[in-house]
């Protein structure tokens, strides 16, 4: 594990040795203090993700975070706010063509612990004759200029993923120095 050195103003003394009484305290070391904090501020930890790809059925896992989930609703179906026409939708199932509509999909939007951006996206019945969509991108951007018209994803989506990247999952807060 590296080794990093935070330097201290004279001002911020105070501060850290109420940091390292409150780890005491937690019986954590002051460095698990700090990587929790750092955590909470910018917007959660990393775990292990796991998906299910391929034909047949795996598991693949990665280090990152969701930063959006599918609404399955009460039935377990995906279920976006806004339902495109079938009749225009650019995905068919395997068995003669047949447009399957975008709430029939889930989509996920993730960062990995390298700071790539994750999109998958798979039919909600695996044995559906679908292929799942798994892509890896080096920023949101690039993601997103591949994805947003794409309407198994929600444009809401998109924008809780962006606010979630900024570390503003939350209302913004504003701390006055009194």
């Amino acid at each position: 594990m590296a080794n990093k050195t935070l330097y201290v103003s004279d001002s911020d003394q105070a501060l850290w040795e109420r940091a390292a009484k409150v780890a005491e305290q937690n019986r954590q070391t002051l460095s698990a203090l700090v990587h929790t904090a750092l955590a909470k501020h910018i917007g959660g930890e990393f775990e292990t993700l796991t998906i299910m790809r391929g034909k047949p059925f795996h598991e693949e896992r990665f280090e990152g975070r969701w930063l959006t989930k599918p609404d399955t609703g009460e039935d377990d179906h995906y279920t976006p706010s806004a339902r495109p026409d079938a009749s225009r939708f650019r995905h068919f199932d395997g068995r003669g063509g047949t447009p399957l509509p975008p709430e029939s999909w889930r989509a996920w939007i993730g960062e990995t612990s390298k700071g790539n951006i994750v999109i998958y996206i798979h039919h909600w019945n695996f044995d559906s004759g679908t292929d799942e969509v798994f892509e890896v991108f080096k920023t949101f951007d690039e993601a997103s200029s591949a994805f947003r018209s794409d309407p198994r994803i929600p444009g809401e989506a998109w924008d809780e993923a962006a606010r979630k990247l900024r570390g503003a999952s939350t209302p913004q807060v504003v701390w006055l120095d009194i």
